[in-house]
């Protein structure tokens, strides 16, 4: 938790519990990069084998996809690099949202629900870290539940039922109501959640932000430790900093930035050094690696203070600045234990060779930029919280798309120039904005598969440009998209076979039976009638109501339709008899 040795991806911390299936996960995030977000449902789907082809990931999103639920700041949506089309299925799960003038939605925290049989069991992660590849060092807590009858649980989990209950109500579009009652369940799950507690740890609770009435923490007592990137003089004073014996562990930058009044024999100022670099796990636990891989900089979020013996750690997203501590959303978790585990000296030392004693430098020259990027970066939080609908219809070729704009939406300012462009088709930009929803801007000669919601918005000035990528709501969405970006991917048979084996498979995962990603060429004998590999997964999957079937139908009609030559030998007949299979046996239950 507050160790450096003990490092562990996001993926890792988010994979379901072998013998348990993901049920529902809930994320939230301020900055959003797409090609992360992909990671997500990888991280969910693939619970034994590292999924390290196009195939196996574009398996794991089309089924884990739509169990799961990311809020992020409307605004702080990236693309990533490289493009890819795979971002088509994660449209039904992104959900930017905005919050009161001044303020950001800045927790990173994810509820996570698994399922085994008739049995759940529940996971918190509360972490400083963005669902972006950065890779400076943070800090997270790692808990796990079941339910439970204790009296004490709903008053405990309240902030974290409070904040699910109020996702909704803060998106920039309106929330699908079956996502949207999904949500609302757990949350009444969640309510009745209890808690394993880490080690040396006696107690522990929970602190949201920024949705009303912020909470009182336990700030008492006499020493106190602040690892904060960012930090203002207000904000050290909210939190007691500046009245008692206090270490602050901040950036250089940010150490070098506060005033004399915030500095006193009694704050001793520690950076931490970038020029330490250690290796942070990959997604299958091993060293990382793809570029970028060393751990550098700070982005850990805590507060430590000690009191009557015990020790008092805050951990998750808070900076302690003054829009950190009155303005954001911000969570935390609260954790009381022994001073030995949590308290000032035991962290200090734990965090060792990377910190050192600070001596305030003078100030470089500002950035001639800063400011004016910052500018761009408020213009496009603007634009990205305004809701824009796009409607989609037929050509006699391909696909148009209306884009409309209510028309209080806001344009640019005579200092900033905006555009922009489908994500799929980023040559055909516009000036911002589109028209209005009675006169649209129209979008023309696009493949089913580049229709999308996802536009790409650039705000340009003085030969700067900064991007963010706004999700529209899509009107009229045709059938077929997420089938047409899976053709794309299928070049032969066994392509197509491989990737009905990973569809039916997610059902499966963490089952100490299955030990592999996919089935054979060749099924149980090699019978005749299973010649595609697939009899033995279809039909387990027929016997289980398996809702991956329904999925394999549209791509079966799909590739008929274009007559794209990948069904293997033999198949046709076998899904046949299957697909009616299932349809009985689904009319007979009454489903």
């Amino acid at each position: 938790m507050l160790e450096p040795d003990n490092r562990s991806a996001l993926t890792e911390l988010l994979r379901p519990p072998r013998g348990w299936r993901l049920e529902h996960a809930v994320g939230t995030t301020f900055t959003l990069d797409l090609q992360a977000a992909l990671r997500v449902p990888m991280s969910l789907a693939a619970q034994r084998d590292r999924v390290d082809d196009e195939l196996g990931v574009l398996g794991s999103i089309a089924r884990a996809a739509d169990r799961i639920d990311v809020f992020a700041q409307a605004g702080a949506l990236s693309f990533g690099h490289p493009r890819t089309d795979l971002v088509v299925f994660l449209e039904p799960m992104i959900h930017p949202v905005t919050t009161r003038p001044g303020g950001v939605f800045h927790p990173k925290v994810w509820f996570l629900e698994f399922a085994r049989d008739d049995e759940r069991c529940y996971r918190f992660l509360c972490a400083s870290r963005n669902l972006t590849f950065d890779r400076s060092w943070d800090a997270a807590v790692r808990l796990d539940g079941t339910p439970s009858s204790h009296p004490d649980a709903p008053a405990r989990n309240a902030p974290l039922t409070r904040l699910l209950l109020a996702l909704p109500t803060l998106t920039v579009n309106p929330m699908p109501t079956g996502r949207r009652r999904s949500l609302e369940a757990l949350a009444g799950r969640l309510a009745a959640v209890e808690w394993e507690h880490p080690d040396g740890v006696s107690d522990l609770g929970f602190e949201v932000w920024g949705l009303g009435e912020d909470p009182e923490p336990q700030l008492k007592g006499g020493r106190m430790l602040v690892v904060s990137p960012f930090v203002s003089e207000g904000g050290l004073r909210k939190l007691g900093a500046l009245r008692r014996p206090s270490h602050l562990i901040s950036r250089a930058e940010t150490l070098d930035q506060l005033p004399s009044t915030a500095l006193g024999p009694r704050l001793h100022l520690t950076s931490f050094d970038a020029s330490t670099g250690l290796t942070e796990p990959d997604d299958d636990g091993t060293a990382g690696s793809h570029a970028g891989e060393q751990l550098t900089g700070l982005h850990a979020k805590l507060t430590v203070v000690e009191y009557w013996g015990s020790a008092y750690a805050r951990i998750g997203s808070q900076n302690a600045t003054d829009a950190g501590l009155t303005r954001n959303v911000e969570a935390m978790v609260t954790l009381r234990g022994r001073i030995d585990t949590l308290g000032i000296d035991a962290t200090v030392s734990a965090l060792g060779d990377l910190l050192i004693d600070h001596e305030q430098q003078p100030l470089p020259e500002p950035d001639p930029h800063a400011e004016l990027d910052r500018m761009l970066d408020r213009a496009l939080a603007t634009v990205a919280a305004t809701p824009v609908r796009i409607r989609t219809e037929p050509m006699a070729e391909g696909f148009r798309l209306l884009v409309g704009a209510d028309p209080s939406v806001p344009g640019a300012s005579p200092d900033v120039t905006l555009d922009w462009a489908p994500v799929t088709v980023e040559g055909q930009r516009r000036a911002w904005p589109p028209g209005p929803h009675s006169a649209p801007t129209v979008v023309e000669g696009l493949e089913l598969a580049e229709v999308t919601p996802f536009l790409l918005v650039t705000a340009r000035a003085e030969g700067r440009f900064r991007s963010t990528v706004l999700l529209a709501r899509l009107e009229n969405d045709p059938a077929g998209r997420q089938e047409a970006i899976v053709a794309r991917k299928l070049g032969d048979p066994a392509a197509f076979q491989r990737f009905v084996a990973l569809l039916l498979e997610f059902e499966r995962l963490g089952e100490a039976a299955a030990t592999t990603t996919g089935w054979g060429a060749t099924g149980p004998g090699g019978s005749p009638l299973d010649a595609t590999g697939l009899f033995e997964p279809l039909v387990q999957a027929v016997a289980g109501d398996h809702a991956g079937l329904a999925d394999v139908d549209r791509l079966v009609r799909y590739l008929r339709d274009s007559k794209r030559d990948v069904l293997p030998e033999g198949f046709d007949a076998l899904w046949a008899a299957l697909w009616q299979a299932h349809r009985s046996l689904a009319k007979e239950a009454g489903r």
